[in-house]
């Protein structure tokens, strides 16, 4: 089902595992296993993590891309440059300001560029014209559902917009970044609406002075290995759902991992 951002909000969104499981909650039992699993989201001993620098710089150019116009400015607000919040002075200003999220001026500027590179880019019209922030979920019997959260969703294109630091290394970045599993799992909840996506695309756009954005596409391949994988975690949690075993033994010993550089050192 999809699920206009007036009905679901990005905080209900991220906040409603375990009943509705996305890329991030999935990938979170691989990278640290089903006891911190079971902790962090079914007894909620773990907390979540602290949005970072990083993560607040992509959410504010989020905002100002994917929400209606003025939302940014209701939100945030733009940090005096030199403003110290240890004086009276800026004391004042953080009181009066309370509630908003504080954008310092430096990256205010960067933000403004970054949103014109990608009004700039060839793909702005396709974009504009798309479906912006929509939730999609499926149900299933596993004991619960999927939910992915495209920036876009233009006809059958699938479009996420994506901060960078580096353009040269996105390509790679991504792939690390998990931004594949994100897609083919918001293919596998549009196809139960009878929607299947033709392409996807990321929009990427550096966060630096004079910012450039370029649009990659996510090759099938990528997709198919990813929903193969998600399948694989899903299944074991579900069985560990109906189990209440959350321990993590592991059967014999797994071979160490070399790096590409050692192997042909080792092979010559």
């Amino acid at each position: 089902m999809l699920i206009p951002p007036s009905e679901l909000s990005i905080d209900a969104y991220h906040s409603s595992a375990p009943q509705w499981l996305s890329k991030s909650s999935i990938l979170d039992f691989k990278k640290h296993g089903p006891q911190w699993w079971n902790m962090r989201y079914l007894l909620g001993i773990i907390p979540k993590d602290e949005p970072t620098d990083a993560m607040e710089q992509g959410n504010a150019l989020d905002c100002m891309l994917t929400e209606p116009e003025g939302a940014f400015y209701a939100k945030y607000v733009i940090k005096p440059q030199g403003m110290n919040f240890s004086t009276k002075e800026g004391k004042a200003w953080k009181e009066k300001n309370e509630g908003k999220e504080i954008i310092k001026g430096d990256d205010y500027k960067i933000l403004l560029e970054a949103v014109e590179a990608v009004k700039m880019n060839p793909i702005w019209p396709l974009i504009d014209s798309s479906k912006k922030q929509c939730t999609l979920r499926r149900q299933t019997n596993l004991g619960f559902g999927f939910q992915s959260r495209p920036d876009f969703i233009a006809g059958n294109i699938y479009i996420d917009l994506k901060k960078t630091y580096n353009l040269e290394t996105f390509g790679r970045d991504a792939i690390n970044f998990g931004y594949h599993y994100q897609a083919s799992l918001a293919d596998f909840c549009a196809a139960d609406d009878g929607l299947r996506f033709e392409k996807y695309l990321l929009v990427a756009c550096e966060w630096d002075r004079g910012s450039r954005c370029r649009v990659f596409e996510i090759p099938q391949m990528a997709i198919d290995a990813a929903r193969i994988e998600l399948v694989t975690i899903s299944q074991e949690i579900s069985d560990r759902l109906k189990s209440g075993n959350w321990e993590d033994i592991q059967s014999e010993p797994q071979p160490l991992e070399i790096p590409a550089y050692l192997a042909r050192k080792l092979e010559s």
